[in-house]
């Protein structure tokens, strides 16, 4: 009898065990069922009328990982729906509950997402705070410093959204955001808030990112950065207009080599802007090189080369050099002559090196 007890005890240890097993499995059954509803139900978040129905199958799932992986899923469909506000109340609970069970990616991610729905809240001030911590990861990203320069933008903290930006700039180009809009909103936020050689330099990286994959998206880069070289030179700033010349005659040489036609164009301007401030002996290296290089892929003859010929010879008048002026000019209306319709109808109404580098920009623009 003793022997039946024990077996008896023994087989419902076994039937208990079993029990708790089958229970385990069909509450992993369930949970996986669960979490495979909502994988489906997310694809259908970015519609508002199914949103909460999702929602609410997220927050049963009990696992706190698989919870907030799906809740940030979702709250990322909120964010491309438009509906910040919805993905802020989603995401925050994951970034700020500090559950340790829950991986540092899951809410890395969350924060990444909750800083971007703060901004289109305009809730600036905690979108800095979030791109702030974000920036200092080891993997922050273009967007990180993006989202930084953009929140310190509008909360008028010029030295941070600058440093913020230095920081996008130095990232290596395989590293910037695929849409070049992205940097070129920035850079027009920048010269609005005064940052001029921050906008430039911005746009002239989206010029190089473009590459000759998209002629479009260089086009408008480089019309984007000779408005801000008009606009600075209108306004009396020869400081920034020289700085933002110089910057992109240093990329063009980068880029395209120190005898493209391009360069002698940018050292025309540069001319243009040093003869303005006084500096004549860089206007003069500036135009000097510029006719070297139009000379060589031009032909002596080409009325582009008579134009900064012209422009040196003003230059020299202003500095006295009335021998050297009059040879220089002599040689540009010889050329214009030749050109005809191409050239002034008298050496009154020639151009300045000025007037030639804001008319240049100016068709540009129109």
């Amino acid at each position: 009898m003793l022997d039946d007890d024990r077996m008896a005890e023994a087989w419902r240890k076994e039937a208990v065990e079993a029990s708790a097993a089958l229970s385990g499995a069909e509450a992993a059954k369930s949970e996986a069922a669960l979490q495979l509803d909502v994988y489906r139900a997310t694809a259908n978040a970015q519609d508002a009328s199914k949103a909460s129905e999702t929602i609410a199958l997220a927050q049963r799932i009990a696992d706190p990982t698989d919870r907030a992986r799906m809740l940030t899923l979702i709250g990322i469909a909120r964010l491309e729906a438009r509906d910040a506000a919805t993905a802020e109340q989603l995401l925050r609970p994951v970034v700020e509950h500090r559950d340790p069970s829950v991986p540092e990616s899951v809410r890395s991610t969350a924060k990444t997402s909750l800083a971007r729905a703060a901004l289109d809240l305009h809730h600036y001030s905690e979108a800095k705070a979030l791109y702030a911590e974000l920036a200092e990861r080891k993997e922050a990203t273009a967007h990180d410093w993006v989202g930084l320069a953009t929140a310190c933008l509008s909360l008028d903290d010029r030295s941070g959204a600058a440093a913020a930006i230095e920081r996008l700039l130095s990232l290596p180009v395989r590293d910037h955001i695929s849409d070049s809009n992205i940097e070129l909103m920035l850079a027009t936020s920048a010269w609005e808030h005064g940052l001029a050689r921050e906008a430039l330099r911005l746009a002239q990286r989206v010029t190089e990112t473009s590459g000759g994959s998209s002629a479009a998206h260089a086009d408008l880069a480089n019309l984007f950065a000779d408005a801000l070289i008009v606009r600075a030179e209108r306004d009396g700033h020869l400081d920034d207009a020289r700085r933002m010349l110089t910057d992109r005659l240093d990329a063009q040489r980068k880029a395209l080599g120190s005898e493209h036609l391009d360069l002698a164009t940018t050292c025309v301007a540069i001319a243009a802007i040093a003869e303005r401030s006084g500096d004549f002996g860089l206007a003069e290296d500036m135009l000097k090189r510029a006719i070297r290089i139009r000379e060589a892929k031009l032909g002596s003859d080409h009325p582009d080369v008579a134009d900064a010929t012209y422009a040196l010879a003003r230059l020299y008048e202003r500095q006295g050099r009335q021998a050297e002026s009059e040879a220089l000019r002599q040689m540009a209306l010889a050329i214009w002559a030749k050109g005809a319709s191409d050239g002034p109808l008298a050496p009154t109404t020639a151009p300045t090196s000025s007037q030639l580098t804001t008319s240049q920009l100016t068709k540009k623009l129109r």
